[in-house]
């Protein structure tokens, strides 16, 4: 049985302060996903060409924030045993608003390092330990509970995104 495959973007609106960077992340306030982080960002509908105003678009309607000049860092393929998501990925420092509280989520500032080590995450997560690259392209298979199978990564060039990401990790970051 062929897998269906789910065109998407995910953007990473990000503040960096002296002591620590953060990340505007979705967390569900009810349902089955009551308490766990996501990213802002949704499957493209309708076959639109452009990601980027449609990564724009869900970003505003996910957060209730704008989000302006965003960087395309790559992309990331999602396996899921009934389907695939091929996500175009964002990044961008360029924002206005404050995060809003929704019916059955809210968006928040989150420090990275919190995010990153929190156990309640949807695999969307795990492409921000992999934004230290200019050019990135993720692959990450997980089984029906959303549990990591197997993570494989391809880059071009690191950058100092690292620095901004996790000051007190770049050695983690860079996996030396």
């Amino acid at each position: 049985m062929k897998k269906r495959t789910i065109r998407a973007t995910i953007v990473f609106a990000l503040k960096d302060t002296f002591i620590q960077s953060k990340v505007v992340a979705i967390k569900y306030t009810s349902g089955e996903n009551n308490g766990y982080y996501d990213l802002p960002g949704r499957e493209i509908v309708d076959n639109i060409a452009n990601s980027v105003k449609t990564a724009e678009w869900d970003f505003h309607e996910e957060t209730g924030m704008y989000v302006h000049n965003l960087i395309y860092k790559g992309n990331c393929i999602i396996e899921k045993p009934k389907e695939k998501l091929d996500i175009d990925v964002y990044v961008s420092s360029d924002y206005e608003g404050k995060p809003q509280k929704f019916e059955d989520h809210e968006a928040l500032w989150i420090s990275t390092e919190k995010l990153l080590f929190s156990e309640k995450t949807f695999p969307t997560v795990e492409i921000l330990r992999h934004l230290i690259k200019d050019q990135m392209r993720l692959y990450i298979e997980i089984d029906e509970n959303n549990k990591y199978v197997k993570i494989t990564e391809k880059w071009f060039t690191k950058s100092f995104f690292c620095f901004i990401i996790c000051p007190h990790r770049r050695k983690w970051f860079y996996g030396n």
